[in-house]
């Protein structure tokens, strides 16, 4: 099997023969570029003297043991971890006025269903791991 690598957003693409692989490379082709290309980094600055959830204007993600909410310009979707790193990206340009930086919450009290902890840890380490890939900042604070 040969493997190429191209420019596109397609993702992997596969020869009708199966001997031929197609995969994206980071860059102007990945389909992140759009959203790195387009929104400034991360501004501290700007975003500084934000003391807490209601005051902070770029996107917000909330880490619950079912899922991740995020919230965004007045709306808010509950995904699955899976998800995550497709909403982020087609959230517009106007939603991140602090530059790539979201906020992220944590429940500061469990309801003691077991299982619970591990199941926010587990996707507060997705939640790290997509804002990574897509180079996007955070700024934590207990919810």
């Amino acid at each position: 099997m040969t493997v190429y690598f191209v420019n596109t957003s397609e993702g992997p693409i596969i020869n009708p023969d199966s001997r031929m692989v197609f995969f994206t490379r980071q860059g102007r082709g990945h389909p992140d570029a759009p959203m790195r290309e387009a929104i400034k980094a991360a501004d501290p600055a700007a975003y500084r003297s934000v003391q807490g959830g209601k005051d902070w204007k770029n996107p917000k993600v909330l880490v619950k043991p079912d899922g991740i909410e995020v919230l965004s310009q007045g709306t808010s979707h509950t995904v699955s971890p899976s998800e995550l790193r497709r909403v982020l990206i087609d959230l517009p340009i106007e939603a991140w006025p602090y530059g790539r930086v979201v906020g992220v919450q944590r429940p500061s009290i469990s309801s003691g269903a077991v299982g619970e902890p591990e199941a926010i840890e587990a996707n507060l380490k997705v939640v790290r791991d997509v804002l990574a890939a897509l180079n996007v900042d955070f700024n934590g604070w207990p919810a």
